[in-house]
């Protein structure tokens, strides 16, 4: 190794997103131990909002646009290693916006000499032109770690050669905060002798993909010049779903005696959602919106297990919530969802949200959940061992990057 190695990391990081915020601290914390005496470069947006790491240097990126993005490409130069960490880069369900990011960073990296990495990651199927792209790019890659076996295959059928390295979710590791200065932080926020606390991070499920556009609805704008996408009656359907979900919400809160605190988990995506379902709430003073760009990703980390319950559309609030072992229920038909309650052995607790008897299931899932929390709490016991020993492997793997010339 050398004396000072210069490690850039960069994702969607400073967009108050909770998983991916909590993949950082983790991977920061991996390439110290891998590369103690390596100084470290996060690549983020709006970094000034988020919770800071000790010892890290910020490089702020202004936009995604094709000038930002070209010039901070031409600032690769001066780093030795190169790693992207975001946790699902190559996909093209939500736009070109992530691949237009990703894939040509790391291109360049490698025509500057410099090793790169993409780390603890998900691919999905894309376009065939998309997929071109994408082996090339990752077979220059000289470290793929994929976190599910679905990765795996998909990487396969679209010819990428390299060895890939299959682990699991960095983000098993990361560690919220002690709970007794998180009752201070939430002190007068929620409803007093509440039998159970349940946190619900639910999203719009019908708005993507993001597209690029230079002129749009001011409300729609995701990140300029990206704007969200309705189609097929997606706005009708989406009012819809509030309302219904707000009724669940009310009926959380008066069949269980349960304080409910919505989670954003991704504040540019979900905020909007979040916010129209507490406006339509009967029971407002006891449902309180918590957002990663209000809270720390260590509050919203504690928040989460120290829940009875997690009913979530994302899955790293699932995740953030494992090590306290209480029931977890998953609002989606997404691979990485199946995968994680195949892997926890819950199959059963998760469910599509374009299911006709969505709600009716959701339902009988919170009564089963709760009835059955202490067996539950005995299967997540074993399955998150098993799971953060999987996820420890990683730095190990980072290690033989670092020292390999």
């Amino acid at each position: 190794m050398k004396k000072e190695d210069k490690v850039l990391i960069f994702g969607y990081y400073g967009m108050s997103n909770v998983g991916s915020e909590a993949r950082l601290q983790v991977i920061v914390d991996d390439v110290r131990k891998a590369n103690p005496s390596a100084r470290i470069y996060v690549a983020g947006f709006n970094y000034y909002k988020e919770e800071r790491l000790k010892d890290v240097n910020y490089v702020h990126l202004r936009s995604v646009s094709p000038f930002a993005i070209r010039r901070f490409i031409l600032s690769l130069k001066k780093y030795d290693y190169i790693i992207n960490g975001e946790g699902i880069p190559y996909v093209d369900f939500c736009g070109k916006g992530f691949l237009t990011f990703f894939l040509p960073i790391l291109y360049w990296a490698k025509a500057f000499g410099k090793k790169t990495a993409s780390y603890s990651f998900d691919i999905d199927r894309m376009t065939r032109m998309d997929s071109w792209f994408t082996k090339r790019v990752l077979d220059m890659t000289d470290l793929l770690v994929v976190r599910s076996p679905s990765s795996v295959r998909e990487l396969k059928r679209i010819g990428v050669h390299h060895r890939t390295c299959l682990t699991a979710d960095c983000a098993y590791l990361f560690k919220g905060m002690p709970k007794e200065k998180l009752s201070r932080r939430l002190k007068g926020l929620t409803k007093k002798n509440a039998k159970k606390r349940v946190s619900v991070a639910v999203k719009d499920f019908f708005c993507y993909p993001v597209s690029l556009r230079f002129f749009g609805n001011r409300d729609d704008i995701y990140q300029y010049p990206y704007y969200y996408t309705y189609a097929n009656n997606g706005k009708e359907r989406y009012r819809k779903f509030v309302d219904e979900f707000a009724a669940f919400v009310d009926r959380l809160v008066e069949e269980h005696d349960a304080e409910v605190f919505l989670v954003v988990m991704e504040h540019m995506m979900d905020y909007r959602i979040n916010k129209a379902v507490h406006d339509r709430l009967k029971n407002k003073d006891v449902v309180k919106i918590v957002s990663g760009k209000d809270f720390t990703v260590s509050e919203i980390k504690t928040i989460l297990s120290s829940s009875d319950m997690t009913i979530s559309a994302r899955l790293h609030a699932l995740i953030l919530s494992l090590d306290s072992y209480i029931p977890l229920i998953g609002m989606s038909s997404d691979e990485r969802f199946k995968y994680f309650f195949s892997q926890v052995r819950l199959k059963e607790y998760c469910i599509d949200a374009a299911d006709p008897r969505f709600f009716t299931k959701l339902s009988k899932l919170v009564e089963r959940g709760f009835r059955r929390k202490k067996s539950i709490s005995r299967t997540l016991r074993k399955q998150a061992r098993e799971l953060k020993s999987l996820a420890k492997q990683n730095s190990a793997i980072l290690k033989d990057f670092f020292q390999k010339p």
